[in-house]
């Protein structure tokens, strides 16, 4: 049965599935089916790349998250009808029983070869792993993983193309030291998005308002502080081994709230005792509805990301204005790309100012000029 997959899936992939577009940059859009946007509504010009967030990993096997995934599978897939050229892929983090499967090399075997028949049994053009909080004794396991699916892609495609390679990956300084053996990931691995939000949310053991994915350092950020931005995540990535043109920069649609301790104090850095509205998480055509009630907006020339505030509300975000600083930043220090988490949280119904899509229609737009 999955020779039979790995022979259609030949036939019908190898033309264009894994291809390099030249020089141009990717734009790569996670997307989950949360029962709001629905695949169609998905503007198919946003996107070079969409992957669908997830599948488990049970019995060595790579399988549907729910019963009617599969139907979504289908709807997603069939964006390439209105864009032939995007490449669509599945993302799992096989939590918890891809770590059991790593540190076998029979149950890695079998995995992989289950892995490209689900794949090709579904259409999918690639598989993504979600690896951002990875223990740091699976380093080597991990790359182990890549290896033999690079292998037997090798094997699959002798004349290249074949199913793409890739894994969401951490921006904290700890995580990216302690858990990736990045040049060994180089080898395998055909791009990384890093993950370059969640910097700052609400924590007990530190009680401020933080951004959730600055640009840039502050001035009076010092030590470990000032790694919380995606310029010295993605330069680190680099510093460590991984090539620029396999590095997409993540970026937020979302963002998170606070609640402030004191209601007149409401600067970045300021006190907080809580998580905010909407239990902490907001996507951006919610944050559209507060300024529109009057909430004030703050831009942080330094960071060069906005935040919002009323009364005891805090919430760090993203807008047009953070999103163009960003896809121009990507442009200009040659990045391979950006990434979005996710479709979901963006305007997709235009409730903001009528246009949908607007977050991932600033990043479209500068990333296609150049």
């Amino acid at each position: 049965m999955y020779f039979q997959c790995f022979i259609l899936y030949t036939i019908i992939h190898s033309a264009f599935a894994g291809q390099r577009n030249g020089n141009d940059f990717y734009r790569v859009c996670y997307y989950v089916h949360d029962g709001r946007l629905d695949p169609s509504a998905i503007d198919t010009s946003l996107c070079t790349h969409v992957i669908y967030g997830f599948a488990k990993v049970d019995n060595n096997t790579l399988l549907p998250e729910h019963p009617d995934d599969i139907q979504i599978y289908e709807q997603v897939v069939a964006l390439k009808k209105k864009e032939p050229n995007m490449t669509i892929l599945i993302s799992t983090s096989g939590w918890p029983s891809l770590p059991a499967i790593l540190k076998s090399d029979s149950n890695r075997t079998i995995f992989v070869q289950n892995a490209f028949g689900f794949l090709a049994k579904y259409s999918f053009d690639g598989l993504d792993f979600d690896w951002e909080f990875p223990y740091f004794d699976y380093k080597e396991y991990f790359v182990l993983l890549l290896k033999d699916l690079y292998n037997k892609r090798s094997e699959l495609f002798p004349k290249g193309g074949g199913p793409l390679i890739t894994a969401a990956v951490s921006a904290s300084l700890t995580i990216i030291a302690a858990s990736y053996d990045i040049p060994q990931i180089a080898k395998y691995i055909d791009f990384i998005n890093i993950m370059c939000y969640d910097y700052n949310f609400y924590r007990e053991y530190f009680p401020f308002t933080g951004y959730n994915s600055p640009l840039f350092m502050r001035n009076d950020e010092k030590i470990f502080f000032n790694t919380w931005n995606i310029d010295w995540s993605a330069n680190y990535w680099t510093e460590l081994g991984m090539p620029k043109e396999k590095i997409i920069v993540g970026l937020p649609t979302y963002g998170h709230t606070f609640k402030l301790y004191f209601h007149n104090i409401h600067n970045v850095h300021s006190l907080a005792r809580d998580i905010g509205v909407y239990d902490g998480y907001i996507n951006y055509p919610q944050v559209c509805d507060f300024i529109h009630k009057g909430w004030t907006r703050v831009m942080d020339n330094e960071s060069k990301v906005p935040y919002v505030y009323n009364d005891y509300d805090w919430i760090s975000f993203e807008d047009v204005e953070s999103m163009t600083y960003k896809a121009n930043w990507i442009v200009e220090q040659n990045f391979r790309g950006a990434m979005t988490w996710n479709l979901n949280a963006d305007d997709w119904y235009g409730a903001c100012n009528g246009t949908k899509f607007p977050l991932h229609k600033v990043i479209r737009n500068i990333l296609n000029h150049h």
